[in-house]
This record gives C-alpha cells, structure tokens and sequence, in this order.
C-alpha cells in the first residue's frame, strides 16, 4: 500500500505566497534589504506562529511591522527574555526588533485575535535562496 501524500502547491512565482487559506502569508522581499522577509501571523495560524525550534549556525533578527507578539526563549541566561511581548506601537525603535542568537530555542506567536501581527526577519549568514527554498517548501 503507497501512501498518500498531501497536494504541493507551486509557489514559485507568488510573492507573496499564502497558505492556510490565503490570511497567512510570506514575502521575499529582497537579498539586499536588512529584512528579507515579511510574514503575515494571524493569531489562529497553525504555521505562522512556530512552535519552540532553533537556528544551527544562524542568528536571527525579528522586526515587528504590524501587532503585538510573545517571544518565548524559555532557557535563556536572561530571566526577562524567557517570554515576552513586542509592540508594533512601542515608542522607541528599538523596543520593536528582537534578537535571538544561534543555538537559542524560542517560539514567537500572535496573541492577538483582532489583528495580524506583522514581522520582518533575516538571519546572519543569509544564504537568500537557500532561506527562500526552506520557507517555500515548508510552508506548502
């Protein structure tokens, strides 16, 4: 007996791409912005709101555009950076980007059922295809 494998759907000429129905989605903005992807996280999205993971040989850098997000990093040295919260309205700059170094678990989710929290991301080492062909093929 062959198993059944879900539908793939090509994603190679959207952008931005949508999943889920079309309310979470991901755009590859471009490999030469300090950003280099924008993502769409309603609150009810089983992808877009990650589950605890790490990063190898990368760090990686949040920026948040639109909403309110938890970061949770439950084994960090830092208790204040176990779980927290950033604000798309925070007043200085800097309250709105975030940044976990490589090896470090965390999770990050939009707690928010009104509105869709907006992120940019980008990693250390960027390997801009290589992020792009992950993010395509995980999320379809």
């Amino acid at each position: 007996m062959k198993a059944k494998h879900p539908p793939r759907t090509r994603t190679a000429h959207l952008n931005p791409f949508a999943f889920e129905g079309g309310r979470p989605k991901c755009k590859f903005i471009s490999k030469n912005t300090k950003y280099f992807v924008r993502q769409w996280c309603p609150a009810d999205s089983a992808t877009m709101n990650p589950p605890l993971h790490l990063r190898h040989g990368q760090d990686e850098h949040f920026y948040v555009v639109e909403g309110t997000g938890v970061w949770t990093m439950p084994h960090c040295d830092d208790p204040t950076k176990r779980r927290f919260m950033v604000s798309a309205s925070a007043e200085n700059e800097e309250d709105r980007r975030i940044f976990i170094s490589f090896g470090e678990y965390h999770a990050f989710e939009n707690v928010d059922p009104d509105q869709v929290l907006v992120i940019e991301t980008r990693h250390e080492e960027p390997e801009f295809e290589v992020e792009e062909t992950f993010f395509r093929n995980f999320f379809t």
